[in-house]
């Protein structure tokens, strides 16, 4: 078994799309606007009969098989948005992602006005470096430099629990 696609509200469809691009994700898929009808779909969505949504199906460029980001925005949702789920709370909270392009990306996300949750640390340890930040609506996007020992750990498939 595999994940095929994480579903995240959005509360501004667009703004989260640049946000996303800038990490190096492309769109490849869109609903522009459909409305919540069926029971079965109501069921599905966990969504009252009439509601109306947009999304947008997002994917790391060139990695055609990796899993699939899509983002929803909710009729209603772009006056707020949340201000970022915590660990403790029902939800996405943070999403991984692994570079082989740690420095240029970093470097890119800086001169585009990005702003970093915390400074780029070292990990010494695994052989690594990770830097955080957050998406426009509060998750924490971890970025985490691939390294050989870092890829032949996940294709393992072990966990690395004394990071945490």
């Amino acid at each position: 078994m595999r994940v095929l696609e994480i579903s995240m509200n959005c509360s501004n469809l667009e703004r989260s799309l640049s946000f996303y691009e800038k990490l190096g994700f492309e769109q490849v898929g869109a609903i522009q606007s459909r409305r919540v009808e069926s029971s079965g779909t109501e069921t599905a969505m966990i969504a009252r009969r009439g509601t109306a949504f947009r999304s947008l199906r997002l994917r790391a460029k060139r990695h055609e098989h990796d899993t699939l980001i899509q983002l929803v925005e909710w009729e209603g949702t772009r006056e707020g948005g949340n201000q970022g789920l915590s660990a403790a709370q029902s939800g996405v909270s943070r999403i991984v992602l692994v570079t082989a392009h740690f420095d240029e990306l970093s470097q890119r996300l800086r001169t585009e006005g990005i702003a970093f949750a915390a400074d780029p640390i070292d990990v010494p340890a695994h052989k690594t470096r990770m830097l955080w930040l957050r998406d426009p609506d509060g998750v924490l996007v971890e970025l985490v430099e691939a390294n050989q020992d870092l890829l032949l750990r996940a294709n393992a498939r072990l966990a690395m629990p004394e990071m945490w």
